[in-house]
Order: structure tokens, then C-alpha cells, then sequence
């Protein structure tokens, strides 16, 4: 029997249906278990009802799992009408239902799922239609996965007068209306999202994956409320629905795509704009696995994510120019390489070209490789990191896997490139910090020598006294940042690299 819903199959399904014990109807048509339970007939069948209008396939493949859990069908009635179908999704869902309950009947509606249904008319899991991406889609309670900060509070939807009519969907739901407050979750994949309650005061929303503000472009998916992260170009905040719109509340969900691996993600409560902003989450959702969560501190702010943006920006003018340069050194990091302005003539007949960002760490330069680094073929690259890890108070731990993390990532993109880690300066400003500073700059060494084609470049002993303590005549008045007298130390230690 073929499982594709229509007026001349319906009096074939229903001489199935009494044989069921128990039917699901996974959709989100208002009226449509009604409609098919009245054309069935079947009044001995104990049915359960996971209706969500306009929630589409691709919410309800996240909320599968958690249906299976209390119901072991031997039917199943996936009805979602062709605006809110997405097939991948779909499909996501008739292969969580196989697998947990591998003699169930499926049953498809639409004439767009003809061919699935023609894929799952046997019993078994046959390999994918479309793929298996979304069998890794589950929804997470977030008071179970995120770590907090600011002021939340747990309420209970069925108690609470805005989020009863969703008490069904949502149970426990996680709720704040104080800017700057975050919630961090960590994940092994490739896209997760928010399934929560929008109304007049939902507001604005930013989302950091890696410690990064990411911008959000949409794609052209009617059928999925799906956006994907992007570098320079998109939304720097997540768009509510009815945000503003004072009309109510309303369910509703996002997804957003990112480059596959472990993501450490925090959503953080706006506070520009002048408007309020509330967050009602329900469900964390992940198309993939939950990692351990450890935040990425020193999260920029959206003055500095603009600031970089437009610095990048204006590097770019010259990124054919400088990709074209043979035996050429790229010298990469944040601020005291943004600011030695002479860099790429200090060194006369030599290719230099200089991609500073003042503010960054490892970790966003990790997160703009692809335009800071990406597009050069440099002989050899010369990384400078770690001073603003310093000041955000990260651990020896925290900023080695950080460096790491970027050193295998500009190998695995320049396998040929000589690659040079320099040591963090000793500024007087954290002169306090020098042990924390020298522990790093040694392991920082030790790693360096330890890779092939890696080396390391230590600016941080000429620049003590004889008596290991910080010369501050080689510092600007922020105490911070190299005078001319303290990037003559880093001339002449670079150019054991760059001139040889």
C-alpha cells in the first residue's frame, strides 16, 4: 500500500488502520488529526496528538526523539503541508521512527514525499533518500546543557499566563529580560537552534559561536526558518518573530548553520537598540552532539566586532595585490602587530605583508582565517597572540589549546609555509602577570619546536633588564603597546626570520 495521503487512498488506509493499536500523528495541518480520525473510523485506536501548527518538518524532526519516548506506534502519520515541508527534514523523521520502532508503519502526506514514501514502503532502514544529517537532530531542555550568567529564571509554562497556550510544547522554559545576560551551550556538529516564545518584548539577540558575534544571512528555503553564519556580510542579530509586533506571543524556532566540529556558542540578551528585549527558550536544538561547555572569555562587543569588520574590510583593498607576492612573510596578530605601521618597509626588499587586529586573540583570528590568512601564499607566516588571553584572565590550558587549535588550522591551510609563534611581550601595565606570561611564552616554545617546519620567535627576553624586569622606556604611555624604541627589539628579532 503505497503512503501517500490522498481522497482516492484514505479508504485504503483506513482498512490498516484498525488493526493499530496505537497511532502518531506527527504534524502541523490545524484540524488534520481531526479530519483523519473522521474519514478512519477508527474509534478503538488510541491516538496521540503532536500537532504544532506551522511548526514545519524541520522543527519536528528536532521534538522526534522525545515523542518515541513515551509513544512506541505502530503507525505513524506524517502530515505537513507543502509550505512547511522540507524534505531532508522529513525524511530525518521517518528514520528516528524506524529506528526506534522498526515495525511501524509510515505514512506520508503530499504528493512532494511520493518518493520517500516509496523509499520507506518496506520495513527496515534503507540507506538514505536524502541523506542522514538530520537523524542527529535532538531538542535539549536548557536549564540541562547551559551554563548562566545574569539573572534567569526557570518558570513553568502550564503556571505562567504568557507561555500556557505552549504548555504542551514546552514544559520548563528558561526566561530573562536583563541585558547582557548569556546562556552558553557547546555541541559536536553543524547547525543548532532556539525553539521559544516570541511576543512584543522578544528584542534583539546575539549569537557567538567560538567567541565571535556572527552575522546571520538567510537562505532561501521557504520551508525552514534557517540562516547560516557568515563573515562580513548578514545580520549581526538574530530576527524575532513578532518581535515588537504587539500582538501577542508565539511559538517559533531558528537554525543556524555552521562549519562542522565542536562549537562553543553563547546567547547573549542585547542591550543596543534602546528596545527590551526577553528571552522565553524552551528547547536548545543541536543537529548534532552536546560537547562540554567552557565559554570563550572576553567576548567581543559589538563596537570592537565593528571595528574588526571594518579593519578587515580595508585590508581586503589590497588582498589581490599582496596574494600575488612571491616569497612573501605574513605577519598576523593583534594589536602590537596592527600597530607597528613600518612593519612591511622595515625590512627593505623583503615581501611583508601585515594583517594586524587590535583586540583579537587566537580564537578570532582562528575565526577570520579565511580572510586574514586564507588568501595569501606566503613562504612564511608569523603569528603574534596571546597578550589579550593574558588580560582576559585565561588559564595556561585555555590559551595553549587555543594556539593550538589556530596552528593546526593555518598547517592544515599553508602545509608548506614555515610557521614562526612569538612569545607575548612583558608590558608594564602587566607586570603583575610576568610568571603567567613567561609560563605561556615557554610552553608556547616547547610546542613550537615540537612541530616540523615550526619556530619561534622570542621578543619577550630582549625586552626585560638584567634583572628580568620590565624596561618601561620601550613602552608607549598606555604601558600597554611598544614605542619605536620597543619595536627595534622586535625589528631585529624578526628579522632573524624574515631576512634570512
Amino acid at each position: 500500500m503505497k503512503r501517500i495521503i490522498s481522497a482516492a487512498l484514505l479508504a485504503a488506509i483506513a482498512a490498516f488502520a484498525p488493526e493499530a493499536r496505537e497511532v502518531l500523528y506527527l504534524g502541523d495541518r490545524a484540524g488534520g488529526l481531526d479530519s483523519l480520525r473522521a474519514t478512519l473510523g477508527t474509534d478503538d485506536t488510541k491516538w496521540t496528538d503532536v500537532t504544532a501548527p506551522g511548526c514545519g518538518s524541520a522543527l519536528a524532526v528536532f521534538l522526534t526523539d522525545s515523542c518515541l519516548k513515551s509513544v512506541k506506534p505502530d503507525a505513524v502519520y506524517i502530515d505537513f503541508s507543502d509550505a512547511s515541508n522540507h524534505s531532508d527534514a522529513t525524511e530525518g523523521i521517518a528514520r528516528k521512527i524506524r529506528s526506534a520502532c522498526p515495525e511501524a508503519e509510515i505514512h506520508f502526506t503530499g504528493k512532494a514525499n511520493e518518493a520517500l514514501a516509496n523509499h520507506y514502503a518496506a520495513k527496515g532502514l534503507p540507506t538514505p533518500l536524502y541523506g542522514s544529517e538530520w537523524d542527529k537532530a535532538t531538542v535539549y531542555t536548557p536549564a540541562t546543557i547551559c551554563r548562566k550568567h545574569g539573572l534567569w529564571h526557570n518558570l513553568d509554562a502550564a503556571t505562567d499566563s504568557r507561555l500556557k497556550p505552549f504548555a504542551a510544547q514546552l514544559g520548563k522554559v528558561m526566561a530573562s529580560g536583563h541585558p547582557k545576560s548569556t546562556l552558553s551551550f557547546a555541541f559536536e556538529g553543524d547547525m543548532f537552534g532556539l525553539y521559544d516564545v516570541a511576543g512584543p518584548a522578544a528584542g534583539r539577540l546575539e549569537i557567538y559561536v567560538d567567541g565571535q558575534m556572527i552575522r546571520l544571512k538567510n537562505l532561501a528555503d521557504s520551508t525552514v526558518r534557517m540562516a547560516e553564519s557568515t563573515a562580513l556580510t548578514g545580520s549581526h542579530y538574530l530576527k524575532r518573530a513578532n518581535a515588537a509586533a504587539g500582538e501577542g506571543y508565539a511559538l517559533q524556532y531558528d537554525l543556524i548553520k555552521v562549519e562542522p566540529g565542536v562549537h562553543q556558542v553563547t546567547l547573549k540578551l542585547s542591550e543596543k537598540g534602546g528596545d527590551p528585549s526577553y528571552l522565553f527558550l524552551g528547547g536548545v536544538l543541536v543537529r548534532g552532539t552536546i560537547a562540554e561547555c567552557n565559554p570563550v572569555k572576553g567576548l567581543p562587543k559589538m563596537e570592537q566586532q565593528l571595528k574588526w569588520e571594518k579593519k578587515i574590510t580595508k585590508y581586503m583593498e589590497r588582498d589581490e595585490e599582496q596574494a600575488a607576492l612571491t616569497d612573501a612573510t605574513l605577519v598576523v596578530g593583534s594589536s602590537s602587530i596592527d600597530l607597528w605601521k613600518s612593519l612591511e618597509t622595515d625590512f627593505p626588499g623583503k615581501n611583508v605583508i601585515r594583517r594586524g587586529v587590535s583586540g583579537t586573540k587566537a580564537i578570532d583570528l582562528y575565526n577570520y582565517r579565511h580572510l586574514l590568512i586564507e588568501p595569501f601564499n606566503p613562504k612564511r607566516i608569523i603569528i603574534y597572540e596571546g597578550d589579550n588571553e593574558i588580560g582576559f584572565k585565561w588559564t595556561l590550558e585555555e590559551m595553549m589549546a587555543s594556539m593550538k587549535k589556530l596552528f593546526h588550522e593555518v598547517r592544515r591551510m599553508k602545509p608548506d609555509a614555515e610557521i614562526y609563534l612569538v612569545s607575548v611581550k612583558p608590558s608594564p601595565v602587566r607586570a603583575n602577570r610576568l610568571g603567567e606570561i613567561q609560563a605561556f611564552n615557554k610552553a608556547l616554545e616547547e610546542f613550537a619546536l615540537s612541530q616540523p617546519n615550526t619556530g619561534f620567535i622570542d621578543i619577550h627576553t630582549p625586552m626585560l633588564d638584567s634583572e628580568g624586569k620590565v624596561r618601561p622606556e620601550l613602552f608607549l604611555a598606555d604601558r600597554l603597546h611598544p614605542a619605536k624604541e620597543g619595536y627595534d627589539i622586535w625589528r631585529e628579532q624578526f628579522g632573524k626570520v624574515i631576512n634570512k
